[in-house]
């Protein structure tokens, strides 16, 4: 296996353990995280020293924003950017206020400390020289607007170019030209104390809309029993509903819930077949109601039931979803993925599908590229 490739990252690492065993520290003990509280008292010492700048370069944030919070003041402009998608999600939860993003107070309220900024606890609605930590945390999610794909940069190509540089060019201006190069946005803007701000994670911003307009949806076609209720829901189960509709509930993975809140009306998914002995491609379907809440999170005798949602406060939603036809042929997963690995070399459409660097997802988006070339396969054979 290789463990250090861009695939067994996004697949293997998981951001919140990450976050959990670095980053979370009690405030009344910050000693008790001698890392965290070193790095934190280094990056307020380096920012409380007066710099100021009009760009902030991260490259390979992470899941983190410790030096976002902590830069807020002293940068215009800040760029973010992360190769793994796993990592953009988890920052976009906290960005959008989500429940149950990563809790940033203590991190932020450590560092407000440091920098001596204590008069917000004692005179109330007064602002004080620095923003609060609560402040500062409003400020950046202010302005979210998105997150979206980042990629790797080409293999071969060494950061600083090939040594041989016509003209002198400052470095972070250099690594900002090359990151806009190889990566797509990831983009914030706020306002912090009548100055723009914006965090962005490189790159073009053309294309989100054809890689969220079809997507991928997948559902076990075979029997399995979980907590005493048979899950199985294939196409053949869809067909026989009323108007051929159902809806597509159960998603408990909070990036799969998200693409569904993305997902409009008349918007075309595949349905794949998933957990059977033969995964793929089944039959094409389209959404026919916007995302709405899932009951199935509050019913104590459904297997996806969730007892830390509540009806004023719901964590879950779902589509529904109608039958449009079979596909002429069953596209296998095994079909999909020879395809994919010979397009990772020739740069082909199947190159980046979320299918092969976002396994784990129920739901994925499918880029139009990628859906045109998938139909394309009913009408030759199997390879």
């Amino acid at each position: 296996m290789d463990l250090i490739g861009g695939d067994c990252y996004e697949k293997e690492f998981n951001p919140r353990a990450y976050l959990e065993m670095f980053y979370r520290f009690p405030l009344s003990n910050p000693q008790e995280n001698a890392f965290l509280s070193f790095v934190l008292k280094n990056l307020v010492k380096a920012f409380s020293s007066g710099l100021k700048f009009r760009t902030l370069l991260e490259i390979g944030c992470g899941p983190c924003l410790h030096v976002a919070l902590g830069a807020s003041e002293h940068a215009e402009e800040m760029i973010l950017s992360d190769f793994a998608s796993n990592n953009r999600q988890e920052v976009a939860l906290w960005l959008q206020n989500d429940p149950e993003a990563f809790d940033w107070s203590p991190v932020a309220k450590y560092m407000c400390e440091l920098e001596g900024n204590r008069r917000w606890k004692r005179v109330a609605g007064i602002l004080p020289p620095r923003l609060p930590w609560n402040r500062r945390k409003c400020y950046l999610r202010k302005g979210y607007k998105k997150v979206e794909k980042s990629k790797m940069p080409p293999k071969n190509r060494k950061r600083g170019g090939s040594g041989k540089s016509k003209t002198t060019e400052p470095a972070a201006k250099s690594a900002k030209r090359e990151l806009d190069d190889s990566t797509e946005h990831v983009t914030i803007e706020s306002l912090t104390a009548g100055r723009k701000t914006t965090v962005t994670s490189s790159g073009e911003e053309k294309g989100n809309i054809e890689a969220h307009s079809f997507w991928l949806m997948k559902s076990e076609p075979e029997s399995r029993i979980e907590n005493g209720v048979d899950v199985k829901f294939g196409v053949e189960d869809l067909k026989a509903q009323q108007s051929q509709t159902a809806c597509w509930d159960g998603v408990r993975n909070y990036q799969a819930r998200n693409f569904m809140r993305d997902m409009k009306v008349g918007q075309l998914a595949f349905f794949y077949h998933s957990n059977c002995k033969e995964p793929g491609i089944a039959a094409i379907v389209k959404i026919v109601k916007e995302s709405y809440v899932d009951h199935t999170q509050f019913d104590k005798k459904d297997p996806h039931y969730d007892p830390r949602s509540s009806k004023q406060n719901p964590k879950w939603f779902m589509v529904d979803v109608q039958f449009v036809r079979m596909m002429k042929r069953f596209i296998s997963l095994a079909e999909m993925k020879r395809y994919h690995q010979e397009h990772k070399t020739k740069e082909g459409p199947l190159k980046n599908m979320a299918l092969f660097t976002r396994a784990r997802l129920s739901v994925q988006p499918v880029a139009k590229e990628e859906f045109d070339f998938v139909l394309s396969l009913e009408d030759k054979k199997p390879v």
